[in-house]
């Protein structure tokens, strides 16, 4: 989830060389304003985003941009130049980054029927069938795909997994993407065909099927808000928080008072002398920094740090004047001749969600028991940057999944988009925030676990709260 303050309070560049036709048939471009309008959709990455060389050399993503420019030797239409550029922009390393395609297009794209079936997992090496949405794939399930439409399925599912953003190098958070809605990305990223020949594997046995694709209204949303994003129990011997989001705005929709929640929580614990909480942040993909950094409080004792720095490149910088100088605070010069980048300061009195560079204050009374954290890759952003201070001191036991979103910190903050003449849309995120972590460890990674739950092809039980309790039962 993205960061919920996402001001467009800079200007970029308009990167427009030629115009949008609105027509029912898809637009091709010339190749010459193609190349044009991508070389300064680059240029225009490179000034304004802070994260731009986080985690690849200015070096190799310069040749991955010189291959992509050579590709474009036709008239193409926006569909196609999304397909080509997507991965160049997962490349970067940033969650936060996006490249989308118009309304338009995908109005179109939702009008017919171009939607696979199926859902997937990728076991081992292998992709399985999880659930199938046509009578020749019900039943199905377990069944190993070995290929689609001609093409083998491991080979295509790889060409996916290059075209997911997330932070640094991180995989766990593109599976737990695909094995929701590879079908989708299918559709929009290799081909919105209308049927599909599928060459499976099932108790030896191998067997080919074609079946019709199906509405993307059809599909299984991907449901990342929880009805219920906030509960808390006492179960036998220990506490269970589970926090599905730390977004406001979506507490606020569902009349949930997050900070009461947690205080009573914290005192519920105290009340019945509970000396062990499991906290539950799967599926959590981020939202308000103030929340996420207000559970931390609750966790920690006497002064520490929660973010080291947020930063922005020059060009933003200086653009912090006038009107938007008296929302934010001006940024300060690097005072090293070896860093470039600015650092952005706490607002006066506009908002609080800069503040956590400073040096953080934990509650009166912070929770002294044993505490274990559930995460997996769809813990993401400010779910992420909890997961990684948390870990770096020391404070809790972790299971499940490395988590999607850095340890080191993200680029995110305000998040202006920049609409291209195809009709191509491009989120920048303008702040760099790095985590007040060991600077040397999980480089390009998510927090690991210490105890490793890999996913199951068929979760029968909840693998990793079974972990947990195993590891509760053998305490002294």
């Amino acid at each position: 989830m993205l960061r919920p303050l996402q001001l467009l309070c800079f200007c970029l560049v308009p990167l427009g060389v030629f115009g949008q036709i609105d027509d029912a048939a898809p637009v091709r471009y010339a190749p010459d304003s193609l190349v044009t309008e991508l070389e300064g959709l680059f240029d225009e990455l490179a000034r304004k985003h802070p994260g731009f060389y986080r985690y690849v050399t200015p070096t190799d993503y310069q040749r991955a941009i010189d291959s992509v420019l050579t590709q474009i030797d036709r008239p193409m239409t926006e569909l196609e130049v999304y397909r080509l550029v997507k991965p160049l922009i997962a490349k970067m390393g940033c969650l936060h980054t996006g490249i989308m395609v118009s309304d338009a297009t995908m109005t179109r794209l939702n009008a017919v029927p171009n939607v696979m079936p199926l859902q997937v997992s990728y076991q081992e090496g292998a992709v399985f069938v999880t659930r199938g949405l046509h009578d020749d794939l019900v039943g199905q399930e377990g069944a190993e795909v070995l290929s689609v439409n001609g093409r083998p399925m491991v080979e295509v599912y790889q060409q996916l997994l290059a075209h997911i953003p997330m932070d640094g190098h991180n995989q766990t958070g593109k599976h737990a993407i695909l094995r929701s809605e590879f079908a989708l990305w299918y559709r929009t990223l290799i081909s919105d065909t209308t049927s599909f020949s599928l060459r499976l594997r099932q108790s030896g046995e191998e067997f080919s099927v074609i079946v019709p694709a199906i509405l993307s209204a059809d599909f299984p949303s991907f449901e990342t808000q929880p009805q219920d994003p906030l509960q808390f129990e006492i179960r036998e011997g220990y506490g269970w928080l589970r926090i599905q989001s730390f977004a406001k705005s979506y507490h606020r929709e569902q009349g949930t008072r997050f900070k009461a929640v947690i205080d009573d929580a914290f005192q519920v614990l105290r009340e019945e002398s509970m000396d062990t909480l499991v906290i539950d942040l799967r599926g959590n993909t981020g939202g308000t920094d103030s929340y996420a950094s207000y559970l931390v409080s609750h966790l920690l004792s006497g002064q520490y740090s929660y973010w080291d720095r947020i930063e922005v490149v020059p060009a933003v910088a200086q653009d912090v004047k006038g009107t938007a100088g008296l929302f934010y605070g001006k940024p300060l010069p690097p005072t090293s001749s070896q860093d470039t980048l600015w650092h952005w300061q706490k607002s006066g009195w506009f908002t609080r969600e800069f503040d956590y560079y400073q040096i953080q204050k934990a509650v009166t009374q912070p929770y002294q028991g044993v505490v274990y954290v559930l995460i997996d890759g769809l813990c993401m952003s400010s779910c992420a940057d909890v997961a990684a201070v948390l870990h770096h001191q020391g404070r809790a036991t972790f299971l499940g999944e490395e988590t999607g979103g850095g340890y080191q910190g993200n680029t995110s903050g305000m998040i202006p988009s920049v609409e291209l003449d195809t009709g191509l849309r491009v989120d920048i995120p303008l702040l760099k925030y790095t985590n007040a972590v060991n600077p040397t460890v999980n480089v390009g990674r998510g927090t690991i676990p210490d105890v490793m739950v890999p996913q199951a092809l068929y979760e029968k039980e909840d693998a990793t709260l079974a972990a947990f309790e195993r590891l509760f039962l053998q305490r002294p």
